[in-house]
């Protein structure tokens, strides 16, 4: 719920790494007043949004603490820059965390969780992309719930968005349609052939699986899918 928020703050924080005000023979490298109070509230909202999310005796939030009660010294107060780069690496570390949780279907006590359909990961890859051509989000969207269905034994649902997906991507490999994705091979190139028989495998036996279910109408004996 607030991995965008936590990756803003982020963000805001590399900012202030580069308005560290010059030394000169008689100061030190400090920040301005303004980003020092700016960055003791992002400390405090870091913490507040990690407890939510990975409960108040996470491993992240204690340190976010210290930083909001750094000790001054001199005319200039903390942070220094090495503590600026730690309390960045402390929130990073801490959103990572929570997309890991994320991207982890639950599964009912005592019941032993399936492989996930897509690795987690690969979803954490993409939410960690820095300025994506394309927006990702949608995509890391539909591959949270293919999890989630997959996990749940919801194989029509898990179908659908497999056929959700591949009609999504497209553009990111330079094409309109899922087949033109699943022809493009290197000749002669045995990753190029192993990449077009899964492609290929997706867009005719999943096309025909998930046409099956999405324009099926209803009839008087009727047999539901399963996993295979």
């Amino acid at each position: 719920m607030y991995e965008l928020d936590l990756q803003g703050i982020t963000d805001t924080l590399r900012g202030m790494i580069e308005r560290f005000q010059d030394p000169t023979s008689a100061t030190a490298p400090h920040l301005s007043s303004p980003d020092r109070a700016a960055f003791k509230r992002l400390m405090l909202e870091a913490k507040s949004m990690l407890d939510s999310e990975l409960g108040p005796l996470n491993d992240f939030s204690a340190p976010l603490i210290t930083m909001t009660s750094l000790p001054g010294y001199g005319f200039f107060n903390p942070p220094t820059l090495e503590q600026l780069e730690e309390a960045i690496g402390i929130v990073e570390g801490g959103l990572n965390h929570v997309h890991r949780k994320q991207n982890r279907p639950n599964s009912p006590l005592g019941v032993p969780q399936k492989t996930p359909y897509v690795q987690p990961s690969r979803i954490g890859e993409l939410q960690t992309l820095k300025k994506p051509k394309w927006d990702p989000r949608r995509l890391i969207r539909m591959l949270q719930e293919l999890n989630l269905a997959h996990a749940n034994g919801m194989d029509m649902a898990t179908a659908m968005l497999v056929r959700a997906i591949t009609d999504h991507v497209p553009p990111i490999f330079g094409k309109t349609k899922f087949a033109d994705v699943a022809a493009q091979h290197s000749a002669g190139s045995n990753d190029g052939r192993s990449f077009k028989g899964a492609m290929s495998h997706l867009t005719d036996s999943m096309k025909h699986v998930s046409d099956g279910i999405l324009h099926v109408h209803i009839r008087p004996t009727e047999t539901l899918p399963n996993a295979t």
